[in-house]
């Protein structure tokens, strides 16, 4: 089984923006979510939390990074999960783990 995860050292985040992770695994053909250290099982489970925290700070940029594995229909429901919500401001990048640990392949 090969795992392809897409998180990285998140240390310096800025405190305006809530990075969410997308872990896909190879093989299973599934995929995983990971918001500060946390695990989801379905991308439903973000939206309590993303709205939280846009209602505790309207102006929060809501960062997705995927690796380039991740099955589109599995992305694409956690941006349907974050157009459920109130956030203005979401981006999306994707990964590239061939490229190298924490190296962005697209935006």
């Amino acid at each position: 089984m090969v795992i392809v995860n897409a998180m990285g050292n998140d240390a310096a985040k800025d405190k305006h923006q809530m990075i969410v992770n997308i872990s896909w695994t190879l093989g299973t053909e599934s995929g995983g979510i990971t918001v500060d250290e946390r695990s989801y099982n379905s991308p439903i489970e973000l939206v309590p939390l993303l709205q939280a925290r846009v209602n505790a700070d309207p102006s929060m940029r809501v960062l997705i990074r995927a690796d380039k594995q991740t099955q589109y229909s599995y992305l694409r429901a956690v941006l349907l999960a974050v157009g459920q919500t109130s956030a203005n401001n979401a981006t999306f990048s994707i990964l590239d783990k061939d490229q190298g640990k924490g190296q962005v392949a697209a935006q």
